[in-house]
């Protein structure tokens, strides 16, 4: 059964889209880099420890999405932004195509407060490796360890820094 959001009448095959964001959201807590994951309340994926993820809507970027989906699942709008030059990739078996998202991580100063959206019930500030034993996705894990090596262990790139 094809989802509402879906193109209709593919070619035979599997086919590549991407209709998905994920944003990575870091603060530094007790000066250690800890990311934000926050655990699903909804089918799919019930009760699974995930980044910040949604679907891109008609007419918007793929940043503005990854934006809108940190403002809406958690309150929070980054201080800083950035397209993590990563893109996820998967088979979504209930819709039988190769999707793909694009990645981006935003900083926040401190401890701020979450406020969580209905989607989801609980959240935590994480070191990255408690982030890859948390997340079960082979490239939500892969997201991190690249978000580790080119956004903590070095100052990112300014080409790559998006101005909200």
């Amino acid at each position: 059964m094809k989802e509402k959001n879906f193109p209709k009448n593919l070619p035979p095959g599997v086919p590549i889209f991407a209709p998905f964001i994920s944003a990575y959201l870091i603060s530094y807590i007790e000066a250690e880099a800890r990311f934000l994951i926050i655990k699903r309340d909804r089918e799919p994926y019930k009760n699974i420890w995930q980044p910040i993820t949604g679907k891109i809507r008609e007419r918007e970027k793929a940043w503005q999405a990854a934006i809108r989906e940190l403002r809406e699942e958690t309150g929070l709008t980054p201080d800083r932004f950035y397209s993590a030059e990563f893109i996820e990739k998967f088979y979504e078996l209930n819709t039988e195509v190769i999707a793909l998202s694009p990645a981006f991580v935003g900083f926040v100063d401190g401890d701020p407060d979450i406020k969580l959206s209905h989607e989801h019930r609980e959240y935590r500030w994480v070191t990255v490796d408690e982030a890859i034993e948390k997340v079960i996705f082979y490239e939500q894990k892969a997201a991190f360890r690249h978000i580790r090596q080119y956004f903590i262990e070095k100052q990112p790139p300014e080409f790559l820094k998006i101005e909200i």
